[in-house]
């Protein structure tokens, strides 16, 4: 993919910036005075791949791969909630690294003179404890202005990348201290004016149970920021929040057919009356075959739970049947 160059939101990326000066106040703080290494609470995390989606391109730009990775490395080695290992074992995480972006333009301000050049990479941490996989994501986005008469560009554009891969890191870091935060304060933070404040703590609340913060992130279902969104269905469904359902049915309503094969999946891991009965009405009459077929899936994936219930409890309803399956006995080819 070639190298893009084109304009960056100047509000954007001080977003990116301001992220780490507000969050990094609120959450870093808690982590100070800890050793780097052999901490309690510290989770061991290998370097397992790396991809460059940006280089390639005619402009002369290119990452050297082992120079990100050794970039990666150095960053979590500064890691305050991370523990660089050399050793894939299992209950360690892998960390995926992808260069997303990088941009030029010259700048638009009046007191700086140069090129602004911006990059953006994603960071994933994905690890399998007990037969459940455990993931986290972040962006990592930075930006500096350069001389280019001072700074050759590829190096230019090598330090942006180094302040980035960063930023992800620190991101992790941040997502991993909210998890120990009091829930007054994760409230505080799930009502900020900032995007980034919501989304990460949203992400940290997928596997931690606040019971007293699930109304507020019901409520997030609505936020006018899809990010925030689908970050917040996220979290229902990991929490598997039946208060959820009604406002996941609406959030279906005039959608493409690929969203509405993801509500139908939160919808099956959710479960409840207000669930099953949405997706028994997809089942039965939605237009489009296809997603009668997903939706009946999902109903056979609920009542092969239920059928593991305790008895007395209630089963799933039964399946909308065709004509041709109402005429054979059940069990019949």
């Amino acid at each position: 993919m070639s190298l893009k160059v084109q304009h960056i939101c100047a509000r954007r990326a001080d977003c990116a910036l301001g992220l780490v000066g507000v969050l990094g106040t609120l959450l870093l703080g808690l982590l100070c005075g800890c050793s780097r290494t052999g901490e309690p609470g510290q989770e061991k995390v290998i370097v397992f791949g790396l991809d460059d989606q940006v280089s390639g391109a005619p402009q002369g730009v290119r990452f050297d791969l082992k120079q990100a990775r050794k970039m990666l490395g150095e960053a979590l080695e500064a890691s305050q909630k991370l523990e660089l290992t050399s050793e894939d074992a299992p209950g360690v995480f892998r960390a995926e690294l992808i260069i997303t972006l990088a941009s030029e333009r010259e700048s638009t301000r009046s007191e700086e003179s140069g090129i602004y050049r911006a990059v953006q990479v994603d960071l994933t941490l994905t690890r399998w404890m007990n037969a459940e996989g455990q993931k986290l994501n972040s962006q990592g986005q930075a930006f500096m202005v350069q001389d280019p008469e001072k700074v050759d560009r590829q190096a230019g554009f090598d330090q942006v990348l180094q302040k980035a891969i960063g930023r992800s890191v620190e991101m992790i870091d941040l997502q991993l201290a909210s998890r120990h935060l009091p829930a007054e304060r994760l409230t505080e933070l799930l009502n900020s004016q900032s995007t980034e404040d919501r989304l990460y703590v949203l992400r940290a609340l997928r596997d931690r149970r606040v019971p007293e913060m699930m109304p507020r992130i019901v409520e997030m279902l609505s936020d006018p920021d899809p990010d925030v969104a689908m970050e917040a269905i996220g979290v229902v469904v990991a929490q598997k929040e039946q208060r959820a359902a009604v406002p996941l049915i609406r959030m279906a309503q005039g959608r493409d057919k690929v969203f509405l094969f993801q509500i139908i999946t939160a919808l099956a891991e959710i479960q409840g009356p207000v669930a099953k009965g949405f997706l028994f009405t997809l089942a039965a009459g939605h237009d489009l075959p296809d997603v009668r077929e997903r939706a009946k899936e999902a109903l056979g994936q609920i009542e092969r739970r239920e059928d593991d219930v305790p008895p007395g409890k209630n089963k799933a309803i039964a399946f909308p049947r065709t004509q041709s399956e109402k005429a054979a006995p059940r069990g019949a080819p």
